[in-house]
This record gives structure tokens, sequence and C-alpha cells, in this order.
């Protein structure tokens, strides 16, 4: 008789057990209310148990490969961040293979290849993850194309990190003629001042870009016309933005080549002190204005502002760029400046 009544307990402690998905759906509210709190590894741990009791959890998956994002971000040694990073991938990669029509895990999955790309990894490895992530990027516009972040952040990809990795001038124009008409879809799907001020920006900068490497001047001048154009347009929609102004004065230094103007100088010098009141000494915008006052014909003011950049410089990369730059061909000679440039045979002027 005793054996009959456990038996009955046990029969009734089995009914009264969760099945496979309570279990996943108690882990998935546990790992989405550690993931609010920012407890990163615990809910990358419980949405690791969801996705356990339900395999085919595809919200789980999804979650779970942003908390081991967020891990490999708060990670310090790189080697960590990597396995964070491509940990997250994988997540994301099944996702994809559960739903191939959610925009989410196409647009993270980019975003962990794009981290893994800036880590010190071999430079094949580096443009194969940034080519990976435009494909990604691809994928989600196809799912979702209204979604403007979609394409600023597939054009920020091609133009900062793609960029670098072309092998010659039209290649480089390519890039950013694609980046520049994501932009333009971006800023046609945005609605916010917040958001469309800086896609204007970035849409100037990708053609102001196109236009530096554009050989046929009828052409240069058209889309250098249209760069200002937009970094207009962003200064309308938010006036406080340092970065747009920083953008626009050097969209006028080339205009100003171009024409060869000085007004277009002074028009770039007029920016980039608006910048400063923003962003007082930026070194960058504080470099540029030292161009566009040596393309003005002010060398002493042009003297003062390169050294107020390079004291600003805290990589030294616009002390390197100093070195090579023909703008500065007319400031060689002045004294304040012979430790920057150096002696005339060690002057590294890249062709016109």
């Amino acid at each position: 008789m005793w054996m009959l009544a456990l038996a009955a307990r046990v029969a009734r402690a089995e009914t009264n057990a969760p099945s496979a998905d309570e279990v996943a759906r108690q882990q998935f509210e546990l790992g989405a209310q550690m993931l609010q709190e920012r407890k990163f590894l615990g809910a990358a741990d419980a949405f690791e148990q969801a996705t356990r009791a339900a395999p085919r959890f595809f919200e789980a998956h999804v979650n779970w490969g942003i908390a081991l994002l967020e891990l490999g971000k708060a990670s310090g040694a790189a080697v960590i961040r990597l396995q964070r990073f491509q940990e997250a991938a994988d997540r994301f990669r099944r996702a994809v293979e559960l739903n191939d029509q959610a925009k989410l895990p196409y647009l993270f999955w980019a975003e962990a290849l794009t981290r893994m790309g800036e880590l010190p990894v071999e430079p094949q490895t580096r443009l194969d993850c940034y080519l990976a992530a435009a494909e990604k990027y691809q994928r989600a516009a196809e799912v979702e194309p209204g979604d403007w972040q979609i394409y600023s952040r597939w054009g920020l990809l091609l133009v900062e990190a793609l960029s670098p990795f072309a092998q010659d001038a039209e290649t480089r124009r390519q890039l950013h003629a694609e980046a520049a008409q994501l932009f333009e879809k971006a800023s046609e799907r945005a609605r916010f001042s917040a958001e469309l001020a800086p896609l204007y920006a970035s849409w100037g900068g990708a053609l102001t870009e196109v236009a530096r490497l554009t050989t046929n001047t009828v052409a240069k001048r058209e889309v250098l016309r249209t760069a200002l154009e937009k970094y207009e347009k962003s200064a309308q929609t938010i006036a406080t933005s340092a970065a747009t102004y920083t953008q626009w004065g050097r969209a006028l230094i080339e205009s100003g080549k171009l024409s060869g103007r000085r007004t277009d100088f002074r028009q770039a010098i007029e920016r980039l002190k608006t910048s400063l009141q923003y962003r007082p000494g930026d070194a960058e915008t504080l470099y540029w204005l030292a161009v566009a006052h040596t393309l003005s014909g002010d060398g002493l003011l042009a003297v003062r502002a390169l050294q107020e950049a390079l004291a600003a410089d805290q990589t030294g990369q616009w002390r390197e760029r100093a070195r090579t730059e023909r703008d500065f061909e007319s400031l060689h000679g002045q004294p304040e400046l012979r430790e920057v440039f150096g002696p005339a045979e060690t002057w590294r002027w890249p062709a016109r």
C-alpha cells in the first residue's frame, strides 16, 4: 500500500512540475529583468537556460546575444572582448536561422562584427568583419526598408571603417558616394531634428569627400555645392552642433581651392570659429582653421591656430598630418613651426 501512495505523490509532483516552455519563459523574464538592471552576466546565463529549455526561442537567442555584446563592451582584455563578440555573433546568427525576417538580429550582428573589427586583429580579419557587417545592414534594410537608423549606421560603416581599406582614389570615391546615398535614404525616413541634423552633416561629409576625389572640375563643383547645402540644412535644423560647423568649414576650404575666391576661405574661417564657440580647443577644428588662414593669406593667424591645434593634439595625428599638408607650404619658413616641419629635405608633400 505504501508503494502505491509513494507513486501517487511522485505522479502529483510530476504533474505540478513546470513544463519546458514555462521554464523557458521564466528564465527569459529573469534575463530581461537582469538586462534592464545591466547585470549582463546573469542575464546571459538566464537567456542561455531559456534556450536550453526551448531551443527555438527566437527572442531568447537575440537577448542572449545582446547580453554577450554588452559583456564584450565592458571587458578589459582584448582577447575576452573578441570572445564575447564572437559568441554574440553566433547568437544572432542562430536567431536569423530561426527568423530571417526580423531586423534586430541583423543590426546587432552587424554591431558585433564591427566591434570585432575594431580590436587589434589582422588587417584581413578586420576587413572581413567590416564587409560582413555591411552585408548584415543590407539584409536589415531589405527586411525593414523604412528604418532610418539602418541606412545611417551602414553609411557610417562605409565612411569610417571600409574607406581606409580602399586601394585607390576611385574606390574610395565610390564608397563615399554610396554612403551619401545611404544618408539621403536615412534623412528621407527620419522625422526629428535630433535625427536629421547629424544625418545632413554626414551626408555633406560624404559628398565633400566625393568632391575631393573627383577629377572632373564641373562635377566637383556641383557635388561641393550640394554638400554645402546639406551643411546649411543641418545647421538650420540644430544650430549648436560643433561637428557640423567644422565639416562645413572644411568643405568651404575645398570650394575655395576650386574657385580661387577668398570669400570661400573667409566663410570657412567663420564656420570654424563658430564650431570653436561650441567646442573650444578642438584640435581638428583648429587645424582646419590654420589651413583656412593659410590659404586666405594670413600667415600670422595661421601659425597661431596651428600651434593651438598641435597643443591640443592628444594623439599626434594632426602633427603628423601637418608635416604632409601641402596647404602649409607658405608656413614652412616660420621659425615658430621649425620643430613641426623640420628641415626642407624632410618635407613629405603628396603630389597635387
